[in-house]
């Protein structure tokens, strides 16, 4: 519940890499929430915790994730910020 606001990274970080088209970054940052990090750590937490330890895997796999993509997701917001080709075809997408 209190990891629920981090979530919003992931998904805006999916959207972002795809939408420039940086495929390899996209596919990385979902595949780490789900497989890079959840198995992994669920297996641990089950073996050392029992059933607290897969209640608190998803928690913890979103944490790791969520490190992994804030600094994809803040090269993404330099590029937006520096990136003045992208910032003459938005406007002109929309006064069309």
């Amino acid at each position: 519940m209190y990891i629920f606001p981090i979530n919003g990274v992931f998904d805006n970080n999916g959207y972002d890499t795809l939408s420039l088209k940086n495929y390899k970054k996209s596919i990385f940052v979902a595949i780490s929430r789900q497989g890079l990090f959840f198995i992994p750590i669920l297996l641990f937490c089950s073996h050392f915790y029992g059933l607290l330890g897969i209640e608190v895997s998803q928690s913890i796999a979103n944490i790791a994730s969520f490190f992994v993509a804030l600094p994809i997701s803040m090269g993404i917001l330099k590029y937006f910020k520096n990136n003045n080709d992208y910032k003459k075809n938005l406007a002109v997408q929309y006064v069309s």
